[in-house]
């Protein structure tokens, strides 16, 4: 049998457009969710207001993500 070898690309290669939620709003992100899972990101939120009040989320990567001072 013979095997043909897979193509790869290396991370220079590949070409990626503009991400489709640069700039999006947490809110914009959670209402896009199905209600489990909104419910679930909502008590998620809640907790690391409660721990961390200053605390701000934002998009990046393509999910909600929390900081303080930057980090």
């Amino acid at each position: 049998m013979v095997r043909k070898a897979a193509a790869t690309k290396t991370a220079s290669s590949v070409k990626h457009g503009p991400r489709k939620d640069l700039g999006a709003s947490v809110e914009e992100y959670f209402a896009r969710q199905p209600p489990d899972k909104r419910a679930l990101l909502e008590k998620l939120r809640a907790v690391v207001m409660r721990a961390v009040p200053d605390a701000t989320a934002s998009i990046k990567w393509g999910v909600p993500v929390y900081e303080k001072n930057g980090k």
